[in-house]
This record gives structure tokens, C-alpha cells and sequence, in this order.
């Protein structure tokens, strides 16, 4: 699962946000986590960067667990999903801006 955070959190994130405003969770839209960067003023080049960033991260916490006596695999799991529930929270909270058709 730790290798699959960034999609997981993606995909719970605009679900969620797509039915708190009435809208179906099966028709595109602008409100990824890419998407949500960019709405906080970063480049298109650093929301990528961010995210592919935060899946080396996971993905090495998850290789880290297969090497690790129990007491420091339960640990880096906590720290996992501490992780994981402060990224859907902070993305939650970032506005998303409706963009018609014709905008770029």
C-alpha cells in the first residue's frame, strides 16, 4: 500500500470533494493533487516534482519495513500513516478553481 499512497490519497481526495460539492466522482476535472499544487501557486514542474518525490518517499519507507526488526517496521508504519492522513488533510483543504472550457 505505502507504494500506492500518492494515487490513494489522489483518488480519496477528489472523490470526496467532488460529492461535498454535488458533482459525480466519474467525470474529469481539475482537482487532482497536480491540479490542487498549482491552485497553491506552485509551477507545474514543482507540483510533479512533489508528488514524484512523496511516492520515493513511501516507497522507500516500504523497503525500509521488509528490512527492519517489528518494533521499527510498527514505527515507520505510524509514521506512514500519520503521513498519509496530514497529506489528505492538507490536500483537502486547498481550494479548487473551477476552469471553464476555453481557459488554459
Amino acid at each position: 500500500m505505502l507504494l500506492l499512497v500518492v494515487p490513494i490519497v489522489d483518488t480519496t481526495v477528489v472523490v470526496f470533494s467532488r460529492l461535498k460539492r454535488g458533482i459525480t466522482p466519474f467525470q474529469g476535472g481539475q482537482d487532482h493533487l497536480s491540479h490542487r499544487l498549482m491552485n497553491s501557486n506552485v509551477s507545474k514542474r514543482q507540483a510533479v516534482v512533489s508528488l514524484w518525490i512523496l511516492s520515493v518517499v513511501f516507497s522507500l519507507m516500504a523497503l525500509l519495513i521488509s528490512q527492519v526488526p517489528f518494533e521499527i517496521e510498527r514505527g515507520i508504519s505510524i509514521i506512514a500513516l500519520l503521513s498519509w492522513g496530514v497529506g489528505l488533510i492538507t490536500f483537502s483543504k486547498v481550494r479548487v478553481t473551477p476552469r471553464g472550457r476555453d481557459s488554459k
